[in-house]
Order: C-alpha cells, then sequence, then structure tokens
C-alpha cells in the first residue's frame, strides 16, 4: 500500500483492517475464482489500479505512518496521566517509567 499498489486480499485477520474494499483494493473470499476476478478488473482498466495504489498510499499514511503512530502514543500516555489504573497495570507502569525519565532529562539529569 505504501509504494502505491492496490492491494488484494483475504478477507480475514489483518486485512479487515488495513485495506479498504473497492478503494485501496480488494478484499475477497479465499478461493481462486474470487481472486482472479479481482486481478481481471485491475487488469482490464489500468487507471482503476493507479487509482486504488493512490488511495492505497494515502490511506496507510494517514492510518499507520508516523504521525498517526505519534498520536496514539500522545493519547495513550494522556490517559495514563489522567487515569492511570484505566489501562493494564503494566502500561501503566511503563507509561510512569516513561515520564520519570523524560521529566529527569528535562531537567538535565543523566546517570554518568
Amino acid at each position: 500500500m505504501y509504494a502505491g499498489a492496490p492491494v488484494l486480499a483475504s478477507a480475514s485477520g489483518g486485512p479487515l483492517e488495513t485495506v479498504v474494499d473497492g478503494r485501496t483494493g480488494y478484499l475477497k473470499a479465499h478461493v481462486p475464482a474470487a481472486f482472479a476476478e479481482a486481478m481481471s478488473l485491475l487488469a482490464g482498466d489500468p487507471s482503476l489500479g493507479l487509482e486504488m495504489g493512490k488511495q492505497a498510499h494515502r490511506h496507510v499514511t494517514e492510518k499507520f505512518g508516523p504521525g498517526a503512530f505519534e498520536d496514539q502514543m500522545n493519547d495513550a500516555v494522556a490517559r495514563t496521566v489522567a487515569e492511570p489504573r484505566a489501562l493494564h497495570p503494566l502500561l501503566a507502569l511503563a507509561a510512569t517509567v516513561a515520564l520519570a525519565a523524560l521529566a529527569l532529562s528535562l531537567v538535565g539529569w543523566d546517570s554518568a
């Protein structure tokens, strides 16, 4: 998807979360005839494949790129600070340690 190519995948598991059927590629039943049909559509209309590829790149960049990751991490840290017991105890502990390390680095403390 990041390379700008449409995806042809089985309609199960991870692809259900990443591929937008009919927009960034095709999600099909795990049978040869379904895959052949999708390949035929793409082979018969190169402009469709190019447009789906553009949409795929845009989608994966927006949903799974560094900016999206940063937003998710910021949200997780904010939730942990606001309500540390709402998350799994190990995640809350990890977030607390990370925040403490950040605070110490901001005041110039180091372990050297």
